[in-house]
């Protein structure tokens, strides 16, 4: 393994198969062992430091967050399961690392937590209804043309098609009351995914993501003092700058050669 040491930022070089995923397991370990304190967030919240770990791509984020998920070396000597949130479109996640994904944590969260409220059910039901009593009174308005010298039946019909009529009012009220209801309990629906998403994300050790998705709004109000970039050598050199806007003061970049890795952190420099 060679090592190169520049202001502050560290380069780690290695041929593949050399044990790199295992070493950015002990600098987990390493970093979770050592930090302390809390991080103000917006002069307000609070969070405990976290860790940033990238990767440009979603197979090799989801391999390293794989890794992690299995634990990290502790400073007693023994293994340290952290709280991993991995960041990303649900359809790019690997099922392996699905559970702690950030969009499946929030939904888990909100159903536990009672976040979803009736409504949309309903105004669908009312909806299918209606909809079924229109086609009805369509039906009714053509058998009455029909009817003309049949004066008993006639009667029945026009009888069903009145009776039709006032069932279409009532359930056009109701749906426009349903209407109401499901947009209120969107509106609810998306608040409580906001508040889960941040609880979350707040009580995460680390975020995996990879590196165009570390600019994702939601990670905006944090700050993350150390970066872990794996297979550094296979990024583009300006998306490796995208993890580093959240006030990064140690970025660790891993991969097997790092070809233009020092021009990337010196420029950031």
């Amino acid at each position: 393994m060679r090592k190169v040491y520049v202001q502050g930022k560290q380069l780690i070089v290695r041929p593949p198969g050399t044990g790199k995923t295992k070493t950015i397991s002990g600098l987990v370990g390493k970093f979770l062992s050592d930090r302390s304190g809390i991080i103000h967030i917006q002069g307000e919240k609070t969070a405990k430091p976290k860790l940033l770990v990238c990767a440009p791509s979603n197979a090799a984020i989801d391999e390293v967050c794989k890794r992690l998920m299995n634990g990290v070396p502790s400073s007693s000597g023994g293994r340290y399961t952290p709280n991993i949130v991995r960041i990303g479109m649900e359809s790019s996640v690997n099922i392996a690392v699905k559970s702690v994904s950030l969009d499946n944590l929030v939904e888990a969260r909100v159903t536990s937590g009672g976040g979803g409220k009736e409504g949309g059910g309903d105004y669908q039901r009312i909806q299918a209804e209606l909809n079924g009593v229109k086609q009805q009174i369509s039906t009714k308005q053509d058998e009455l043309q029909k009817l003309s010298n049949n004066d008993e039946r006639r009667k029945q019909v026009e009888h069903e098609y009145q009776g039709l009529i006032q069932r279409r009012t009532q359930l056009g009220q109701q749906s426009s009351k349903a209407k109401d209801a499901a947009r209120d309990a969107t509106r609810h629906l998306e608040g409580a995914r906001r508040a889960a998403r941040e609880a979350i994300l707040n009580e995460a050790d680390i975020v995996c993501a990879t590196l165009s998705g570390a600019g994702q709004d939601s990670l905006a109000q944090f700050t993350f003092e150390t970066v872990i970039i794996d297979e550094a050598a296979q990024a583009i050199e300006m998306s490796c700058l995208i993890p580093l806007k959240y006030g990064c003061r140690r970025c660790i970049m891993v991969g097997g050669e790092l070809i233009g890795a020092l021009d990337v952190i010196e420029a950031y420099d």
